[in-house]
């Protein structure tokens, strides 16, 4: 019963009743009108719930039960995995096309009972008057309102409950240690195991977001290595079938339809939670949610540290680009590098390094740890080119360990003596702490041994790790340039390998002064390991800690006989014999790659036999039962099917001792990378479109959860932004208008390009110099194209796929929308062309 103004509904319909005397024409038609919009209510919110369903992969309980006896017809074949599988497609298939069905038949009944209803309003108005239309149609909203309020209701808990009931259908586990949410926000349960699943995960591709010019373009690269035209031609006609079968064939699962829906409900969640953001965690592989401002407080309140940190007026990223090209130019006129290498080394598309943090949560506060991202960096290709030449020093140390199964090998013989305690040391903020004058002295002692591996001279040399180390020492964040007053740059590719150098020479240095040696030392980047005797271990923390008064170690000694070291737990036994065990961090969540991520199943199957190799092959046999205990949850929690698991941890005890053929003659293959997508790249990898003797595939991924993630690196600027395709439309001149495009490519940064067309434009009347299609079009209709507002359709790094998606983006024009020549699509081939019109809405 619904009140209003304190009465029952029905007793004001009956007051009208009573105002219009008898008329019990009046009366039916009152009554029929609110009984109709009560069930096109009921119908509406029913349509929502089986779209809901249908958009989730959730099939109605009514549509399952009335297909339940199929399943007794195969229960002899119970069995047989061919025919389970094949009926679990058909029945998916089946339901969902009764699913869709159902959805057209409530819409046929909304469209019935919406005309009967116009019928009854039409008499009504005829015979109330204006007020009494008023009062009655109030009315009848409070009853609609309540019967809508409890159908929505319904449906929402039926529809909650088969979410529930899917999950564990699907084998979808939820893992709260996987997700950190440090906002005053509640995430519901299914956006929370998204995130928690992390940015690497691979998502389903629907058939309308199919990345076809990305496609083409990976596939015509393969395509191209059959150097005979006619295998060409061949294989572009047998791509083209394959990609006309898989978009015109392909179907959703219900797992996929899940994950779809829940990435667009996480996609909603997040856009009208703008304050929110996703990172990763520090250390773990966790997933963290944070506010916003408070992470831009935390980043201002890191970056405020005078002594560390220093706000700059003008970004220097021009001048060092300018240096670095004059010090490869110098390289080239001394013939010291190659005509090759001076066009590598160059750069034109330099970009400011770009700061931002990540949370560590495993901390008291979850203060952040600054990471630099120098991709495109003014001197990133120089440091590279510096390194290659330094890592010839790190091979011949005698204290590096590569890995955690290096370094069980090089202690498991070794014994502590009861005077003896293992000990690990670890440098306090490896990277600022080194000063760049002490790894120039250092590089400049040893240059005896570096001169054997470059032709550069002493002083050109340091003068290039100076260069690198101390001029580039600045970063981006918010749109403001900051300078690192001290230590090596954070993100260098340099600052590894002179901070190693530098941990080289405190090594060397400490051991000669120390009266009593370590047993052992091993190094791994900046963790020390030790056997030494215990009365000597303060004096050894005092020696390192004197090499330098900013390098400040701290020490960590053996507790009960244990401690940890990289991924291992070194045992110290009653005998003084060495046990390895492997060591799982308090921080470590356990996640890797899910089983139902749409990577190749080689992929995921090899992140687990990665997993099960380094666990059992670090650890002693003594540990391996406990061991596969704890691999066998944490490939369960990532969703591996106990049969898969334990079939890979057989598999790693009868390979452990096979030996490898190391009489292989063949020739290492070519990789040539193609996105993943299930089922038309397994097709494409097996056809013989490409050269298969001479190239392999490296699949790469495509679709992540990544794109959920917050980007909190400076955004590039349009015009910043090199290897694109772009579109720039014509806007004609003040008679008419044009809206023809003309499409593009560049490898520079978008706006030298621009440049360049308006100095086209300018000097279209010059018949001498060459010029594009954009040029002549506004030369021959004296047009004006909108250079400012160009659009970036794609980023594309490859040279000759670039191309490729140019001439596809300039196919998917019409001719009569198009500014391009026609040289300019003259090496797309024919048969692509219809699947670039074939349909708008694709994602190119």
């Amino acid at each position: 019963m619904f009140i209003t103004n304190g009465e029952p509904a029905e007793i004001k319909n009956k007051m009208i009743y009573k105002q219009l005397k008898t008329d019990n024409k009046v009366r039916y038609n009152i009554n029929k009108h609110k009984n109709v919009k009560v069930r096109v209510t009921k119908i509406k919110s029913s349509i929502t719930f089986l779209i809901r369903c249908r958009n989730m992969g959730i099939i109605p309980k009514f549509i399952k039960n009335s297909i339940k006896n199929v399943h007794r017809i195969f229960i002899a074949s119970y069995h047989n995995h061919h025919i389970q599988s094949t009926l679990k497609s058909y029945i998916e298939n089946f339901e969902g096309k009764i699913l869709n069905l159902v959805i057209k038949q409530k819409h046929e009944e909304l469209k019935y009972n919406n005309k009967i209803l116009s019928d009854i309003e039409n008499k009504l108005n005829d015979n109330l008057s204006h007020e009494e239309r008023q009062q009655f149609q109030f009315n009848e909203n409070i009853i609609i309102t309540g019967t809508q309020k409890k159908h929505d209701e319904i449906h929402k808990n039926k529809f909650n409950k088969l979410q529930e009931e899917l999950t564990k259908e699907l084998n979808i586990k939820h893992n709260d240690n996987w997700f950190v949410n440090k906002t005053n926000k509640t995430f519901p349960d299914d956006i929370k195991w998204l995130l928690s699943l992390g940015d690497k995960h691979c998502l389903p591709t629907r058939r309308t977001h199919f990345p076809l010019f990305k496609y083409i373009a990976d596939a015509e690269d393969l395509i191209q290595t059959n150097n005979d035209k006619e295998q060409q031609e061949m294989g572009r006609t047998k791509l083209t079938n394959m990609l006309e079968t898989h978009m015109n064939r392909s179907r959703e699962s219900n797992r996929d339809k899940y994950m779809i829906g829940t990435v667009e409900r996480t996609r909603k969640f997040l856009n009208q939670n703008k304050d929110i953001i996703i990172l990763n965690a520090d250390k773990g592989n966790v997933t963290v949610a944070m506010n916003k401002n408070d992470y831009k407080e935390r980043m201002s309140n890191l970056l405020s540290d005078m002594m560390t940190y220093q706000r700059i007026n003008k970004d220097p990223t021009s001048n060092l680009q300018k240096k670095n090209n004059d010090i490869v130019e110098e390289l080239f006129k001394n013939n010291i590098i190659s005509t090759i290498e001076k066009k590598r080394l160059k750069t034109e598309i330099a970009i400011a390094p770009r700061i931002y943090g990540l949370p560590k949560i495993h901390k008291d506060g979850y203060p952040l740890r600054p990471i630099c991202s120098s991709i495109n960096s003014p001197s990133i290709k120089l440091c590279k080119y510096i390194v290659n030449i330094l890592n010839n020093l790190t091979t011949k140390s005698v204290y590096n360990v590569r890995d955690s199964v290096q370094f069980r090998d090089k202690i498991k013989n070794l014994t502590v003596n009861n005077n003896e305690k293992m000990v690990s040391f670890d440098v306090v903020s490896l990277f600022p702490s080194i000063p760049v004058e002490l790894g120039l002295n250092i590089i400049e002692e040893r240059w005896e041994e570096i001169e054997q591996y470059t032709n550069i001279t002493k002083d050109m040399f340091l003068n290039i790790v100076k260069f690198c180390i101390k001029d580039n020492r600045y970063f981006k964040f918010d749109d403001k340039i900051y300078k690192q007053k001290a230590g090596l740059p954070m993100g260098s590719p340099a600052s590894p390998i002179i901070a190693d150098l530098v941990m080289e020479s405190l090594l060397n240095e400490s051991l000669q002064r120390l009266q009593s040696k370590p047993k052992i030392l091993t190094k791994y980047v900046d963790d020390l390991f030790l056997i030494i005797r215990e009365d000597a271990i303060q004096e050894t923390l005092t020696v390192l800690n004197s090499f330098n008064k900013n390098i400040k170690f701290t020490l960590e000694e053996e507790c009960d006989g244990k401690i940890p070291y990289l991924d291992t737990l070194v045992i110290r036994n009653a005998d003084n014999t060495i046990n390895i065990n492997w060591y799982q961090k308090p921080t470590a969540s356990g996640r890797i790659i899910n089983y139902y991520s749409k990577h190749t199943k080689r992929t995921i199957i090899n992140t687990a036999k990665n997993l099960i190799n380094r666990v059992l092959t670090i650890s002693d046999e003594q540990f391996h039962f406990q061991n596969k205990l704890k691999i066998k949850d944490i490939l369960i929690n990532n969703n591996f099917p106990l049969h898969i698991t334990k079939s890979l941890i057989e598999n790693y005890y009868k390979n452990k001792h096979s030996s490898r053929d190391s009489q292989k003659t063949d020739p290492p293959k070519i990789y040539k990378s193609l996105i993943y997508l299930p089922n038309i790249s397994e097709r494409l990898e097996k056809s013989e479109i490409y050269d298969k003797n001479k190239y392999t595939i490296a699949h790469s991924s495509h679709n992540t959860t990544k794109s959920l993630f917050t980007n909190m690196k400076s955004k590039i600027p349009k015009m910043d932004k090199h290897n694109v395709v772009y579109k720039i439309e014509c806007g004609g001149n003040k008679e008419e208008s044009c809206g023809k495009h003309y499409v593009g490519t560049t490898k520079n940064k978008l706006k030298t390009r621009m440049s360049a067309h308006k100095s086209d434009i300018k000097l279209r009347n010059n018949n001498s110099i060459q010029k594009t299609a954009l040029a002549e079009h506004c030369k021959q209709y004296n047009h004006t194209p909108k250079i400012d507002d160009v659009r970036v359709l794609q980023t594309e790094h490859h040279y000759n796929k670039r191309l490729t998606i140019e001439m596809l983006h300039i196919n998917s024009l019409s001719t009569t929308k198009r500014i391009n020549s026609k040289a300019d699509t003259d090496n797309t081939a024919y048969c692509y062309r219809h699947l670039t019109k074939r349909d708008r809405a694709i994602c190119k």
